[in-house]
């Protein structure tokens, strides 16, 4: 497999997945992450109850060796200066997360990923979860096949 061609000076976005135990009803956990490599990553993850819903980041080493992470999807890409900066921690602060939202993962501003559809992500999750149980490759694999 051959190193995907990244835009210039970019780096690829991904809703990567986690699977959950111990919840009544959700089995998996998503969070926006900005890979540099399989194992550096910016997580972008939402965090609160109903009322205080808010992105908050957290900068990864071993984002591949999680134990949950159960591959994710592909959405876009991130200049580095825009992380770097900054920038799109504001663009995901001034973004909210809003409950029974069919749309809500295409929402962040529409800065950040303007053609991704619920029906797409949700095919591409569940495609990649899958891949993820059979020991086949999964997003940040086959974006850095090489580590």
């Amino acid at each position: 497999m051959s190193t995907p061609e990244f835009p210039a000076d970019c780096l690829p976005l991904i809703v990567a997945q986690y699977s959950t135990t111990g919840h009544f009803r959700r089995t998996e956990h998503w969070a926006f992450a900005v890979l540099e490599s399989r194992m550096h990553a910016t997580l972008f993850e939402l965090r609160g109850t109903m009322d205080t819903f808010c992105f908050e980041c957290e900068p990864l080493s071993a984002f591949e060796r999680a134990p949950g992470l159960r591959g994710g999807a592909h959405v876009g890409w991130v200049p580095r200066a825009r992380l770097q900066d900054g920038w799109l921690r504001a663009q995901l602060a001034r973004s909210r997360g809003v409950k029974h939202d069919g749309g809500a993962y295409c929402k962040a501003e529409g800065v950040v990923f303007e053609k991704v559809r619920e029906e797409w992500l949700k095919r591409e999750l569940k495609a990649d979860y899958g891949r993820s149980e059979t020991g086949e490759d999964t997003v940040e694999e086959r974006l850095f096949p090489k580590l």
